[in-house]
């Protein structure tokens, strides 16, 4: 679930219902040589059917991340970035927890 300060951080003008789109990319492009092990996991915020921007929550958004058979199998662990341009970064993102079944993340941000 998102924040009580959600609606009022993200969405601007009059509150109507928001759509939260979720995808998962499993054949992820490397970034300045890291290439990650798991999928590239994007969330969209609409409203209206336009974009909303989602930066400077004054609230932080936890956000699973399961893994798969395949990926346990690889036996890495995972830690919580976004594509920031052409590079991965982890500005406004801390992985709150990592282990075996996948990751938790925390952010003030959907970029």
């Amino acid at each position: 679930s998102m924040p009580a300060t959600f609606l009022s951080d993200a969405v601007v003008g009059e509150v109507k219902p928001v759509d939260i789109f979720l995808g998962a990319f499993f054949s992820v492009p490397a970034f300045g040589g890291v290439t990650p092990i798991g999928p590239l996991v994007t969330l969209l915020v609409s409203q209206n059917g336009l974009n909303v921007p989602v930066t400077g929550l004054s609230e932080s958004i936890n956000i699973s991340i399961p893994f798969t058979v395949a990926h346990r199998a690889v036996g890495g662990k995972g830690k919580c970035v976004y594509v920031n341009g052409s590079a991965f970064s982890d500005v406004g993102v801390t992985t709150i927890q990592n282990g075996d079944a996948g990751v938790i993340c925390q952010t003030t941000h959907l970029t």
